[in-house]
């Protein structure tokens, strides 16, 4: 596993990167619930994006991982939507 992160460090920087502003910008915009779900949407797609690119890039894309990302981010924006209400 430690050999993986370290072949692929700078795409887990950038994934840690932006789930961190991701969270930064959620507790930040606390007040306005509107806002805070364009953020959780935000960084839904970002995930899945990332997710994406990243095995896309390694030629290990498959329909499964599509769907893995796809949930998974799907998952946790509706979490954070649900958060909001």
């Amino acid at each position: 596993m430690l050999k993986e992160l370290n072949k692929h460090k700078l795409a887990y920087i950038i994934l840690i990167i932006g789930l961190v502003l991701g969270v930064i910008l959620f507790l930040g915009a606390w007040p306005d619930r509107q806002t805070q779900r364009m953020v959780a949407i935000s960084i839904a797609v970002f995930y899945l994006l990332w997710g994406v690119l990243t095995h896309f890039k390694t030629n290990q894309i498959t329909g499964r991982v599509v769907l893995e990302y796809l949930g998974i981010g799907t998952l946790a924006g509706l979490l954070l939507i649900l958060v909001t209400l």
